[in-house]
Formats: structure tokens, C-alpha cells, sequence
């Protein structure tokens, strides 16, 4: 009998124990972890990165020229869409690591649309060609341009290459678009509107190359394994109260502090920057 009463004592302690929440503000917060246990399957990296290039292709990347934009009710008055409207001539960057050599090429232009409001809010991702932005007189217009990257690697460098990558994820540096050279076409009755400034971007996209195992040819991904993209800071021009417009862009790619279009990158290539998080724990920061 003691000893019954002994084991009922002990399973009411180890149940209110149990059922007890912890302190601290942490009770609500549901762990998501993975369990620690050796039950997870390993993801092949073919399957992985075929599984991401199926998903990208559903999602294409168009290019946003030519872009016209009109100021209040103004009619179109060009008689053919001007030749600077159209998609420029595509920027290139010569790269050699150790012995490979390779070229980075930007490709179709995306054009996305800000709005100020005490901080950068995106109103508009990938504007389509050839529809009017319908602009307010002597309202901002705020542009963000962003282009998908590719690389091309000469036919007598595969092999060389290849045997330097396949099967490895290599960090290249970072990359923008903040020297390209924006503007307005202007129609002949339209006032002449120049983009007076740009926002200040402090890093470029981190680009990798990326040479599958069984591929021909490597591809250009970013730190999350989707295809790499360079953008521009956000142009910001002041309209006048009338007139109509195209868009003129011509990218210039250029590397984090080197306003060159050759580059040299040492081989083994250092190791990528690990971006620093900040957690607030119980308002304040860690």
C-alpha cells in the first residue's frame, strides 16, 4: 500500500512539472526546429538545383522596355517608340580565376516603381513594355532597375573550367548596376526632365557561379540558390505638369569597388560574408 502511494505521489509531481510554462515571454512561441533524431532524408544536389530551375522557369523574367510614362492626360504624340527606348546593348565583365576565364553579361532590364513615404516602399515589381505609366503632374518618379545575370564561358575554356568547378558553389563578389546611365526621352512638346538623384546602396547582390555535376556549363546563382540578379539604387526625377515619355536605360555592371570591366579573382576564391542578423529578445537587441 505504501508503496502505491509512494508511485501516485511521485506522477502528480512529474505531471504538474510537466504541465508548468516557462518564464521569460517565450511560452507562445512554437518551435519549428528540425528534430535531432537521424530520421531526415539527405536532398541530392542535382535533384535540389533541378528542383529550383523548374520553378524558375515558371516565373519569367521580362524586360520592362520600352517603358513610356505619361504626365496628367497628354496623348501619345510619337509617330515610333525612339531607338534609345529600346533594350540597350547588354554589359559585360571579363573575369579570370586562376586559369578560367569567363565573361558575366547582364540581360533583360526590370523596371520597379517606388514611392517615398519616410521609407522605400515598392509599389509596382516589373513593370510591363509598352503600357503607360500614368504619372500625376510634378509628382516624383521613383525607379529601381534590376537585371538578371548570365555568364558565358569560350568554348576552348570549358574543359579547363569545368575540371576548376563542376560539383562547387563558388562565390564570385558583389555586383551592381549603380553606374548605368538613366533617362528621358522626351516628346517634342514635353519639357525636358533629367533623374536629379539616387539613392544610396551600400553592397551589391552576392553572385556565385554555380557548376552542376553532369552540366556542360555553369549558371550564376545568388547566396539563396536562385539565379542571380544585379540591380541599381532608385533613380528619383521630378516630373513637370505635362507631357509624355519613354524610358532610356543603358546598364553597366560593376563589381563592389573596382570600376573596372575586367577583373581578376584569386583562386581558391575567399570565403563568402556571413550576413549579420539582428534578434530583439524582450525589446531590446542581441
Amino acid at each position: 500500500m505504501v508503496r502505491l502511494l509512494l508511485i501516485a505521489l511521485i506522477s502528480s509531481l512529474f505531471w504538474a512539472c510537466a504541465s508548468r510554462k516557462p518564464k521569460g515571454g517565450f511560452d507562445e512561441i512554437a518551435d519549428f526546429g528540425l528534430s535531432n533524431e537521424p530520421t531526415g532524408v539527405k536532398v541530392d544536389d542535382k535533384a535540389y538545383f533541378d528542383d529550383l530551375k523548374r520553378s524558375e522557369s515558371s516565373v519569367s523574367f521580362e524586360s520592362s522596355l520600352p517603358l513610356p510614362l505619361r504626365v496628367g492626360k497628354t496623348a501619345d504624340p510619337f509617330d515610333a517608340i525612339p531607338a534609345m527606348a529600346r533594350q540597350g546593348v547588354d554589359s559585360r565583365i571579363s573575369v579570370q580565376m586562376g586559369d578560367c576565364r569567363f565573361t558575366l553579361i547582364t540581360g533583360p532590364i526590370q523596371v520597379d516603381r517606388y514611392l517615398l513615404a519616410g521609407q522605400w516602399i515598392k509599389l509596382t515589381e516589373g513593370l510591363p513594355p509598352q503600357v503607360p505609366v500614368k504619372l500625376e503632374p510634378n509628382m516624383d518618379l521613383n525607379l529601381k532597375v534590376v537585371s538578371k545575370l548570365g555568364v558565358e564561358v569560350p568554348q576552348s575554356q570549358v574543359p579547363l573550367c569545368r575540371k576548376m568547378f563542376e560539383g562547387k558553389k563558388v562565390f564570385l563578389g558583389r555586383f551592381h548596376l549603380n553606374k548605368s546611365r538613366i533617362g528621358l526621352v522626351a516628346a517634342p512638346n514635353a519639357p525636358k526632365i533629367l533623374f536629379a538623384s539616387r539613392s544610396m546602396e551600400p553592397k551589391g547582390r552576392m553572385v556565385y557561379l554555380h557548376w552542376q555535376a553532369g552540366s556542360n556549363l555553369p549558371s550564376l546563382i545568388d547566396d539563396f540558390d536562385f539565379p542571380a540578379t544585379s540591380e541599381s539604387g532608385i533613380f528619383r526625377a521630378q516630373m513637370s505638369n505635362r507631357g509624355y515619355y519613354y524610358l532610356a536605360f543603358q546598364s553597366v555592371l560593376r563589381m563592389d569597388q573596382v570600376d573596372s570591366m575586367v577583373i581578376k579573382l584569386p583562386y581558391p576564391p575567399p570565403r563568402a560574408p556571413v550576413q549579420k542578423k539582428t534578434v530583439k529578445v524582450n525589446g531590446g537587441k542581441r
